[in-house]
């Protein structure tokens, strides 16, 4: 009697585990730089997550080494590494995510400027292959100001904010200034 309740419990178990596998859904990710600082532990991090199943790496360099560490972690997504511009049609075509942690770093003697158009320029290439080869994917900012939020300011704070608001305003018509060229 005992073997038969046992052995019909471990089977509704078994049964209720395939049926939870099998309504994962199949989402393509692709992380653009994922040969940088911040673009390694980026694809690590969605190769363990179980939402994904294709993992797409793309960089101007590196990219296969990088996509040969991260596919052997023992996960069901399978990971391809791309790289240069002629292979960015590969790495996006299909994409459910698109992550653009690609930039430039500042060197020295580089002013914030410089810095800002190199990456501005980086970014604007790769936006516009993503409309290119996949259009549907959603655009999105970073949530961090809203998952953290800021709890209140000292007056020391404010006043350090309120000195930084003209480069701030500077920043922003600047940036719209670039958008706008084209």
């Amino acid at each position: 009697m005992f073997r038969s309740v046992a052995r019909s419990a471990a089977g509704k178990h078994l049964l209720r585990r395939r049926y939870a596998t099998e309504s994962v859904p199949d989402r393509k990710v692709a992380v653009l730089g994922a040969a940088g600082g911040i673009g390694q532990p980026l694809a690590l991090l969605m190769k363990l997550n179980p939402l994904v199943s294709r993992l797409a790496l793309y960089d101007i360099a590196n990219t296969p080494g990088v996509a040969a560490d991260v596919s052997h972690v023992n996960t069901r997504s399978e990971v391809a590494g791309y790289v240069g511009e002629d292979q960015l049609k590969q790495a996006l075509e299909g994409c459910d995510v698109v992550i653009i942690p690609a930039e430039v770093p500042r060197k020295p003697g580089m002013t914030r400027d410089d810095l800002f158009n190199i990456n501005a320029g980086i970014v604007k290439s790769l936006c516009a292959a993503i409309a290119k080869y996949c259009p549907n994917v959603r655009l999105g900012k970073n949530g961090v100001e809203e998952v953290m939020g800021l709890g209140p300011l000292s007056d020391y704070e404010q006043a350090g904010l309120e000195s930084l608001k003209p480069e701030l305003k500077a920043s922003i018509e600047k940036g719209i200034k670039f958008a706008n060229q084209n």
